[in-house]
């Protein structure tokens, strides 16, 4: 073996257990067996995992993300108890259902095979939850829901491109419109 082919297995794997710090979530629905390095250039639907057990919003797609910052050493853990790397967090654009989506402090975790959606962090955006009865399960958003297909897994189908229209950002929900001085500043009768 030549000194290039371990430079480039080096390359290939640079993610040894060893060389993983920092913990920065865990996902319940995947395991690692389901995981893959990239989406398929011919297709830019997904499916989007609602996962209850995923303590942070996790995507695969680096493209999707509008803003972006490096995370080295870190990792998730998987429902079997593997460390898989996550390169960065951000902030990600996207769109189910028409809906264009913005969601802040997700993860960028390459080897996902499709996204997560955290019901956890979800239901604690102000306005938005997660429904679920015998007629179905319904994350809700301040102004529209979805239904989620819960025959074998619960997803929703997304798409890499955006609408024109942005209909949910995370961080503007539960922000307060200004109010004039004057009602501000009122004195009490």
């Amino acid at each position: 073996m030549s000194s290039l082919d371990v430079t480039t297995r080096e390359i290939i794997f640079p993610f040894t257990e060893s060389i993983f710090k920092r913990p920065l979530g865990s996902a319940c629905s995947v395991s690692s067996s389901k995981t893959m390095n990239e989406m398929s250039n011919s297709s830019s639907h997904f499916k989007l995992f609602v996962d209850r057990g995923c303590t942070r919003h996790m995507f695969p797609f680096k493209s999707v993300f509008i803003s972006y910052k490096e995370t080295p050493h870190s990792y998730v853990i998987l429902a079997d108890k593997s460390k898989v790397a996550c390169l960065g967090s951000g902030t990600v654009q996207f769109s189910l259902q028409n809906k264009s989506i913005i969601l802040h402090d997700v993860l960028h975790v390459p080897k996902l095979i499709s996204p997560l959606l955290s019901v956890q962090c979800f239901r604690r955006l102000n306005g938005c939850g997660f429904l679920a009865d015998d007629t179905g399960s319904f994350p809700t958003f301040l102004k529209f829901i979805f239904p989620v297909d819960d025959s074998s897994d619960c997803t929703i189908n997304g798409c890499l491109g955006v609408t024109r229209n942005l209909d949910f950002d995370s961080c503007l929900i539960g922000c307060s419109s200004a109010v004039s001085d004057n009602t501000r500043f009122r004195k009490k009768s």
